[in-house]
């Protein structure tokens, strides 16, 4: 909210005398919070989406679409995310399976990661 609709609206309540001109105000706060909650919601929706990308074959525009370890490869049609070198061979490259990683790395929680023993 910015600062003239701030003083507005503080104004405005100060200035209310009747209720129901004070209930309609109190209902166009709630509903204004509501909105800005839900373009949080959106915004959040988004950074959910953006955590889902950026695996081994999935589209991209630019590297900084693709997850660590893999690049954007546009030399075709969409491009798409393609290992630096033929798989995640650095420990925490990003990994949906076991074969995604190489140096005898594992897959472990969507991160190569070393083997326990």
């Amino acid at each position: 909210m910015d600062d003239k609709r701030f003083d507005s609206l503080t104004r405005q309540i100060g200035e209310q005398t009747d209720r129901r001109a004070m209930i309609k105000t109190a209902a166009g706060g709630a509903l204004a919070l509501l909105g800005v909650g839900a373009l949080g919601r959106a915004a959040l929706a988004d950074d959910v989406e953006a955590e889902g990308k950026g695996y081994k074959n999935q589209n991209c525009k630019k590297n900084s679409n693709c997850k660590k370890g893999l690049y954007c490869d546009l030399s075709g049609r969409p491009g798409v995310c393609t290992y630096k070198k033929k798989c995640g061979g650095k420990k925490n490259d990003a990994c949906k399976r076991n074969n995604d990683c190489c140096n005898k790395l594992v897959c472990q929680n969507r991160k190569c990661k070393r083997k326990n023993k």
